[in-house]
């Protein structure tokens, strides 16, 4: 697993960083931002994924997907 802070596996030269942005993302016709994570590259912008990185991503989606559920009335 390659974590942040670690030479880059791809080039050799760059430096893995943790990248926290806003996603826009959409369910059921609304549109919403939830914060997404990656670990890229900061010389050749590789990107890598892991286990935490991915959970905490699709947490981040379904917590978005129940919210718009619950608004809507919706209940699966």
């Amino acid at each position: 697993m390659t974590r942040a802070g670690n030479l880059c596996e791809v080039c050799g030269v760059g430096t893995v960083v943790l990248e926290v942005y806003d996603h826009t993302v959409g369910w059921r016709g609304r549109k919403g931002n939830i914060v997404m994570q990656t670990k890229v590259c900061d010389h050749c912008k590789g990107e890598y994924g892991d286990v935490f990185t991915t959970a905490l991503n699709k947490q981040a989606m379904l917590q978005f997907r129940e919210r718009i559920d619950s608004e809507l009335g919706i209940k699966e």
